[in-house]
């Protein structure tokens, strides 16, 4: 055949004809070439005609050929042709058939047509007046009905919507009683409203009045000791009357500060006593640490966030207490060797929606002068519906008890009467700075997330908790299904390093249903395990006794008996350690904080464990005095601080057509500080951009946009000088932070990579300056360049339009991100890379 020869393996002929057909010749000729592999050039069969398609073609063209039968042209679009003979459909082109035009029998009369075979040859189906018509002359008369049609239901509209001449007067003056109608229940509305107001401001007036009545009648009731529990729980000798009663500013929680100033687990107290008032009895560390002055009042809950739950066997404290208490304050009031403990009433009123106003503070009991943390009231906000009102009338209510118990109960004698709510010389304030404002070692996230970066295979890490479900391994492959990882002591197994620095870890866990013990790793998010290769006890100690966790965890209590876990590995370590140690210096544990010195020496020297060898340089290191430390190691890798610039801050902003226009709004991956400037929107009433799956819908929408962007470009294109004013004081701004970010971070220009050098901004190396042009200021290539690398991120009309300037100042902020992150990258590569953080390689 000599089609099928003609494009058989001719790739750039069937390229150039499969561009100029489209539809269902488009869809043909595709079935017809095998276009499979178009872009392996090395194929040279890459176009020609299937194999079946050929057999069958030649077969059909043969018979026809044979029977000087002729093909039926379905389509055509120029020389190419869609033909169908028999029910088979075929794409061909007029270079390889000869086309045969038949009579146009549409523009033809009956009568004429009838004529070209003789009057009598066949009988006719028609009546005698129909010999004169003609199919098109038919077709133009009904598309003559059908556009009456059309007018009448545009008339039909017209009079339904009143949009006739009479009707429309009519309609105009319905509208216009309408109006009057409005404005009259406005003005009606807005008169009511002004009384509704002031009746409202009379009923909160009162509920204030009675809410100050409520709030003075509790405080009666606690001073005269109706809303309080109290019972004495330790008997003895009394301190002096002349020792001062000292008021202790920390709020203590019971499950976070029982492990920690006792340094026990949580159970070892919590079994061996049922109640908390019977652990002061009788556990005289508990006793001395909430009540630590001879004469003292501490306050107390059972817990700050965690909840609890019995069962039917042998509950333990916590258990109890959470059932019998709840939620209630309590305090301990000591006298010398006597000891009494109370419970406040859970709540102390009931809101307007029913509910129990509980009596509740945190963290502190007083403040300093000058210090507190009470807030005004929101515009909305009533006197009741305060937190802040509720927290400082609670604090109240707990003063009001314990003077009640100074003055009505004689628990306490003192020379002359006091008052617990001025200090003088037998009221003294404890406000407990000492250890909370302890910050030798930072906190215990930042700690942890440093040493991670020298985490290793083999190191020893204590996962802190039982690992069995959603567990994550590597790879596509599920193999951790049915593994489990307990809390305790586990080794590194593997590493896995992404592109910013930060390690994965895994562990090796035994698949339970393996007949071999076949193991996989299992991945240990960074707070599920506690490295403790490097670490020492008086690190832990210190965290655990001042609850710095930072944001590695928020629930102390639950962390402490892990912390307490790996304090007894650690210590037990340290013990053989120094025994290594003490047989080439034996006065190294004499040393103050040796177990300090020692994490120091390992991480600089990048020693895990401690043999014999290790022992003897120790030994001299420890003998010299000279010692090394990492204060780092305490420092958080700050990349991200930015600070106000002069004229305003500013943040990333994102700009981009959506169906109600153009919209800045912040972009969380840029600049994180608030925008200095607000701009209004730019709308284009009625644009569309939805997707569109049909040819007819998307002409519909191109042909309705169009006019929408003919009619709104213009105003549009009105505001640009003034958006373009801010945009540039906006950059201004943004250039200053980059430049003073790279200054303050020591990071030169030619310090950049090719990614950031993609860009419309001026680089100058020799001047280490990063500059841009503005929009006004660009040249014919720079503008085109600026086109080239906007195709895809904004319309094509923006482009086209003078808002291809907002777009552009847009691709600048862009550029500064870029520029941004690639600083950043640098800085952290450097930080990671630093001769006091070297990592172990």
């Amino acid at each position: 055949m000599a089609f099928a020869e003609y494009y058989n393996a001719d790739k750039g002929r069937v390229t150039a004809m499969m561009d100029e057909i489209s539809g269902s010749l488009y869809k043909k000729a595709a079935e017809m070439f095998d276009r499979h592999f178009m872009g392996d050039s090395s194929r040279k069969d890459t176009f020609s005609i299937k194999n079946e398609i050929r057999q069958k073609l030649q077969l059909i063209v043969d018979y026809t050929s044979d029977h000087d039968l002729a093909w039926n042209v379905v389509e055509r679009q120029g020389k190419y042709l869609y033909l169908c003979f028999s029910g088979n459909y075929m794409f061909w082109t007029t270079d390889f058939c000869e086309l045969i035009e038949l009579p146009d029998y549409d523009a033809m009369s009956m009568s004429e047509i009838r004529g070209l075979i003789g009057e009598d040859a066949v009988g006719s189906f028609l009546p005698a007046e129909m010999g004169t018509l003609s199919i098109n002359r038919v077709n133009e008369e009904k598309d003559a009905l059908s556009e009456k049609k059309k007018q009448m239901e545009r008339l039909k509209d017209d009079i339904n919507y009143a949009r006739t001449e009479g009707l429309k007067e009519i309609n105009d003056q319905i509208q216009k009683l309408k109006d009057e109608l409005y404005e009259k229940k406005q003005a009606m509305l807005a008169e009511l409203r002004e009384k509704e107001a002031a009746l409202l401001a009379q009923v909160e007036q009162m509920n204030k009045q009675i809410y100050m009545m409520e709030s003075e009648i509790y405080a009666i009731r606690s001073y005269s000791g109706e809303t309080v529990e109290l019972r004495r729980i330790r008997n003895g000798k009394k301190a002096d009357k002349e020792a001062p009663l000292i008021i202790n500013q920390k709020l203590m929680y019971l499950d976070e500060d029982l492990a920690r100033i006792i340094s026990i687990y949580q159970n070892e107290i919590s079994h061996q006593f049922s109640l908390f008032s019977e652990a002061v009895a009788g556990c005289e560390e508990v006793f001395e640490s909430f009540c630590p002055q001879e004469r003292c009042l501490t306050f107390f809950r059972l817990s700050r966030n965690a909840s609890y739950r019995w069962y039917n066997g042998k509950t333990h404290m916590y258990e109890t207490e959470d059932l019998i208490h709840g939620k209630k304050m309590g305090f301990l009031l000591r006298d010398g060797e006597n000891a009494y403990i109370g419970w406040l009433d859970e709540s102390w009123r009931v809101d307007k929606g029913g509910e129990p106003v509980p009596v509740t503070f945190t963290e502190n009991l007083l403040y300093k002068p000058g210090e507190t943390e009470e807030r005004e009231l929101a515009d909305d906000e009533s006197l009741s519906d305060s937190d802040s009102t509720n927290t400082m009338l609670s604090r109240a209510f707990a003063m009001s008890v314990v003077q009640g118990i100074l003055d009505n109960r004689g628990l306490l004698n003192f020379p002359e009467k006091v008052s617990v709510t001025r200090p003088g010389l037998y009221i003294r304030f404890n406000y407990a700075t000492g250890w909370i404002m302890d910050d030798r070692f930072g906190d215990f996230a930042t700690l942890v997330d440093n040493l991670n970066k020298r985490t290793r295979v083999k190191d020893q890490i204590l996962v802190c908790y039982n690992k069995t479900y959603s567990l994550v391994g590597r790879g596509e492959a599920d193999r951790v299904h049915d593994c489990e990882v307990p809390e305790g002591l586990n080794q590194v197994n593997f590493l896995e390093a992404d592109e910013y620095g930060h390690c994965n870890i895994y562990v090796s866990a035994e698949k339970a249903y393996s007949a071999c013990g076949a193991t996989a790793n299992v991945l240990c998010r960074d707070n599920e395990y506690i490295n403790i290769t490097y670490m020492n006890s008086i690190w832990l100690k210190y965290y655990v006794q001042t609850k710095k966790l930072g944001k590695y965890a928020e629930d102390y209590a639950k962390m402490v008996k892990h912390f307490k876990r790996a304090i007894e590995v650690i210590t037990e370590r340290e013990a053989e350690e120094m025994a290594y140690i003490k047989k080439y210096y034996p006065d190294a544990d004499q040393i103050p904080e040796w177990q300090v010195l020692l994490s120091h020496w390992k991480l600089n020297h990048h020693i895990r464990f401690i043999n014999d060898f290790q022992a003897k340089r120790i030994a001299k290191y420890l003998e010299a005095g000279n010692y090394e430390e990492n204060a780092h190691l305490f420092e958080k890798e700050e990349l991200y601080n930015v600070d106000s610039t002069a004229g305003g801050t500013y943040q990333r902003t994102q700009f981009g057509w959506v169906r109600k226009g153009w919209v800045e709004k912040p972009d969380p991956e840029g600049f994180g500080r608030e925008s200095a400037y607000y701009y209004d929107n730019f709308y284009l009433n009625d644009y569309d951009t939805n997707v569109k799956y049909s040819n007819d819908a998307i002409k519909e929408q191109a042909e309705k946009n169009a006019v929408v962007i003919a009619k709104d470009l213009p105003k549009l294109e009105a505001r640009v000088p003034e958006r373009m004013k801010k945009d540039e004081e906006k950059l201004t701004l943004v250039a200053n932070h980059v430049m003073e970010f790279l200054a303050a971070h020591g990071v030169r220009v030619s310090d950049l990579t090719e990614e950031s050098r993609e860009t419309v901004l001026i680089l100058d190396n020799a001047a280490n300056k990063i500059t841009f042009k503005l929009a006004d200021d660009l040249n014919k290539e720079e503008r085109q360049s600026f086109f080239v690398k906007a195709e895809g991120r904004y319309e094509p009309y923006i482009i086209q339009s003078e808002c291809w300037k907002l777009a552009y100042y847009d691709h600048v902020q862009r550029c500064y991100d870029k520029v941004l992150h690639d600083a950043k990258m640098i800085i952290h590569k450097r930080f990671m890379n630093d001769t006091k953080g070297v990592r172990n390689e």
